[in-house]
């Protein structure tokens, strides 16, 4: 916001056409959901979704969201032996067979992983839902193929077998950004005007640029200083955030010369 307020009290001060758009829902991937890309008229453009100061993002994970259930067989536990299957046990069985080296906690830079993000339930029905990631899309593909061949072969014993729905969520924005290297040249001379030298790593996670970069919108992501996210420790220090907005400012001030 106060790169826009620079350019309203600025008027003389060049840029492209701009246009501003709020995405609430980026967390739970549905950003972008209801927005009209082509309405926007607009050629490129920018997420402001990264993290550290210098940050300049262009590729991201491939992603898909996996839903496990579980059914068990419930019966009074005086007379269950022989007879009980619990659909919560089974669901814990079933985490502990996920590779714990291709885990969040355990993978750093372009390694993928699994991982559980959520357990419920009891002995009639459980659910894991675990997400799939990776940056290299024939190695994602084999990641769901081998989650729901985990799911097929793990067994249930009396109980009804589990079942798995695998859905995509975003794929590697740096497949749609190929041939638009200019917008990303931009941003590096825009980051160098401020004195703010260009870090370029993949994003361990995704960003509604990926969305936007899907349908025909090159969107890369561009830092706001924030740390620790998803975190009690989640902050961002105001110095940095005012890098950023400088950030904003010279990358619309450079986009007067690519309209």
């Amino acid at each position: 916001m106060n790169a826009a307020e620079w350019f309203l009290t600025h008027p003389d001060d060049p840029h492209a056409e701009i246009r501003i758009l709020f995405t609430p829902d980026e967390e739970i991937g549905r950003g972008t959901d209801s927005v009209d890309v082509p309405g926007l008229r607009a050629s490129y453009g920018f997420t402001i979704d990264g993290g550290d100061v210098g940050g300049l993002e262009s590729e991201t994970f491939n992603a898909a969201t996996a839903r496990i259930t579980f059914t068990g067989i419930s019966v009074h536990p005086g007379s269950a032996k022989g007879k009980m299957v619990n659909a919560a046990k089974l669901a814990a069985r079933f985490i502990s067979l996920l590779p714990e080296s291709e885990s969040p906690e355990e993978t750093e830079g372009h390694e993928g992983f699994f991982h559980p993000i959520s357990i419920s339930g009891g002995v009639e029905h459980a659910e894991v839902i675990l997400i799939i990631r990776d940056h290299d899309r024939g190695a994602f593909e084999d990641r769901k193929m081998w989650l729901a061949a985990l799911v097929q072969n793990f067994d249930t014993g009396r109980a009804a077998p589990a079942q798995v729905v695998i859905q995509d969520q975003y794929r590697n924005m740096r497949d749609y950004l190929a041939g638009h290297e200019n917008i990303l040249d931009l941003a590096r001379a825009a980051y160098r005007d401020c004195g703010i030298e260009p870090i370029e790593e993949p994003v361990r996670g995704g960003t509604d640029g990926a969305f936007f970069s899907a349908k025909g919108l090159p969107c890369p992501n561009v830092f706001t200083g924030g740390l620790n996210y998803h975190g009690i420790y989640e902050c961002i220090p105001a110095q940095s955030l005012e890098k950023a907005a400088n950030a904003v400012i010279a990358i619309l001030r450079r986009s007067a010369s690519l309209p």
